[in-house]
């Protein structure tokens, strides 16, 4: 299981990388697939989403 900084640190990447149509999904709680999918491939699985609304938040905000 990954520590909440390296949760973090890899959402931060993953935020650097989509394009604004993925954040602005992101944004309302939508994650882009193949993203995911790779990041678990890596190992990271429970908490990468809430750590991407973290950064979303950070960034602007969430939507709902």
């Amino acid at each position: 299981m990954k520590t909440r900084d390296e949760l973090m640190t890899k959402a931060r990447e993953m935020w650097r990388e989509m394009s604004d149509n993925e954040r602005t999904g992101v944004r309302f709680g939508m994650f882009p697939a193949e993203a995911m999918r790779k990041a678990e491939r890596e190992g990271f699985e429970r908490g990468l989403a809430s750590a991407l609304m973290q950064v979303a938040s950070n960034d602007g905000g969430m939507r709902g």
